[in-house]
């Protein structure tokens, strides 16, 4: 079962990038290719990981939201017998990690027997099974916050490595790995020049695709460095997508400028 972020469905893909396919559908055909489709319930609208009601304090609110997506997905996982899918690192991490402090006994044990799966590990687990027919000279990774909080850094890793090195040497692959602490009120100067540094090393090196997995954060990279971020599964659906017969994969550059 596939529970979209709202962050996805509400900001979409990088206005330099094609509009289509969205997040959702990119992980759906990708799913699909591996022999592992994916379900999107009907009611998905209205609900969240309740991330952005606890981040502004509305307790509240945090408290509704996460009791009514955890009775949610107990419907859509059909009492934990499938396992769901989250599409944004830090709606996964707020699922696995803060949701379960603000529901009552009966809530959490619900939670407690639903398999939560972070997009990076049900990709990774489907790299086995998908074809790749292209390749990218030199692919940017941002790990965020919640992706090291979960312990995906590497995972990360590994799928961009995958997505872009099968057709040619691996001595041509080039990662540029940009981590940013958490973010201290005290210190906005020290931030300004981390992404001083960060666009300098871009503008050095530039890569042909900028590949994250967290929409607030894609948005937050496009602004401090002006290069697209976005989700590395939009390369990975690229790079898989069934090739016509007489066509090599060529490498190319269509995800990033």
């Amino acid at each position: 079962m596939y529970f979209p972020a709202c962050i996805n469905r509400i900001f979409g893909r990088d206005p330099d990038q094609p509009q289509h396919p969205s997040l959702p559908q990119a992980l759906v055909d990708v799913s699909a290719r591996a022999g592992k489709p994916l379900w999107i319930p009907d009611d998905v609208a209205g609900k969240c990981c309740s991330t952005p009601w606890s981040s502004k304090g509305y307790n509240r609110g945090h408290e509704w939201m996460a009791a009514t997506t955890c009775d949610a997905l107990w419907q859509w996982s059909e009492h934990g017998t499938l396992p769901v899918v989250i599409d944004a690192a830090s709606c996964t991490n707020g699922l696995l990690d803060d949701v379960r402090n603000f529901l009552d006994e009966e809530h959490r044990a619900r939670l407690d027997q639903i398999a939560i799966l972070d997009a990076i590990i049900w990709c990774h687990d489907l790299l086995p099974a998908l074809t790749v027919s292209g390749a990218l000279e030199r692919v940017a990774v941002h790990p965020t916050c919640s992706t090291t909080h979960l312990g995906l850094t590497k995972t990360l890793e590994r799928n961009r490595r995958t997505a872009s090195h099968r057709s040619a040497r691996p001595d041509r692959y080039h990662v540029l790995r940009h981590r940013r602490r958490r973010p201290r009120t005290s210190a906005p100067r020290t931030g300004r020049l981390r992404h001083r540094e960060e666009k300098a090393a871009l503008d050095a090196t530039p890569a042909q695709a900028y590949l994250s997995a967290n929409r607030t954060c894609e948005m937050g990279m496009r602004h401090a460095t002006g290069r697209p971020y976005e989700s590395f599964v939009f390369l990975l659906e690229q790079l898989t997508r069934p090739q016509p017969e007489g066509v090599d994969g060529a490498a190319t550059s269509a995800t990033g400028r």
